[in-house]
């Protein structure tokens, strides 16, 4: 009876050098990235006003603490930094004394997306320490005072960058962001300006991808409404804290991409009657557009 033929897979000597030595540079390759992000990691946690939060993480607005998946054993023999990637940086100095030099660490941070920083001072060093930080996609300043020029536009190259949001900052105008015009940013907040009407509109007239804009206490003129109102991208538009005429509006209204108009409109100092009746004419002013209340 004849034998069957068995199937045999048969590698030669070169192919098994090939992929041990495809195996070795990327895991070489892995090693240092590891190396880089834990040395960050560590230096950027001896200050106690950095947080760091890695991808297996919840967002720390979210309230929950996840673990990790990788079994505690691997982790203990290579460290959650050969697994992990550090996704969220927030370095808030509220409390503690403003450190700008560990922030040069941020570039050991391969696939860091969001970076929040809090009450600080911030020169030309911080910056470009920031924006080596070159897979960013969003970017968060409150009370920050850019102490150098040319300031936020060093950050301008950012080619990932989708969310920036300016909350009370000092040193940087409105203009600057015309800086940002070629980049991707898709959401944008702007909060406590103090440029003259008129500004908002040189800086953000090039925000082609720009979808989404939140817009608290800053001065806004017939100039800058006309230009909201040619963004081809934009859908949403937030209004706190602000004034302008009805003709301003009527302009608003013209916007053939923007969808809803959110609104909050101060009653402190307005009876219920009137802040209805304030609602309503808005609503008459913009009737090609869903516009909310809060």
């Amino acid at each position: 009876m004849a034998k069957k033929k068995r199937l045999r897979f048969r590698f030669g000597l070169m192919t098994l050098l090939s992929a041990v030595t495809v195996f070795c540079v990327w895991l070489g390759y892995q090693a240092e990235q590891t190396r880089c992000q834990r040395e960050a990691v560590e230096s950027l946690s001896r200050s106690n006003a950095i947080h760091v939060v890695y991808d297996y993480e919840a967002d720390p607005d979210s309230g929950e603490n996840d673990k990790p998946g990788v079994p505690q054993w691997l982790l203990n023999i290579f460290g959650k930094d050969f697994f992990y990637d550090v996704e969220f940086v927030s370095a808030n100095y509220f409390f503690h004394p403003a450190d700008e030099a560990r922030l040069a660490r941020l570039s050991d941070l391969p696939k860091l997306k969001r970076f929040e920083l809090v009450a600080s001072s911030l020169s030309n060093r911080g910056l470009e320490s920031i924006a080596s930080a070159t897979s960013l996609e969003e970017l968060v300043f409150v009370q920050v005072e850019f102490a150098d020029e040319p300031g936020l536009s060093t950050l301008s190259h950012l080619e990932n960058l989708q969310t920036l949001t300016v909350f009370k900052c000092d040193g940087i105008t409105l203009a600057e962001l015309a800086q940002f015009d070629s980049s991707p940013i898709q959401e944008l907040s702007l909060h406590w300006f103090a440029d003259e009407p008129g500004a908002l509109a040189s800086g953000i007239q090039g925000f082609g991808s720009l979808q989404r804009l939140s817009l608290n206490s800053i001065s806004l003129g017939h100039a800058d409404f006309a230009a909201l109102a040619k963004l081809p991208s934009l859908t949403r538009l937030e209004l706190d804290n602000f004034s302008c005429s009805e003709e301003a509006l009527r302009i608003l209204n013209e916007s053939p991409s923007l969808e809803t108009i959110h609104v909050r409109t101060n009653v402190s100092n307005q009876t219920a009657g009137e802040a209805r009746a304030k609602q309503q004419r808005l609503r008459e002013l913009l009737p090609d557009k869903n516009v909310t209340f809060y």
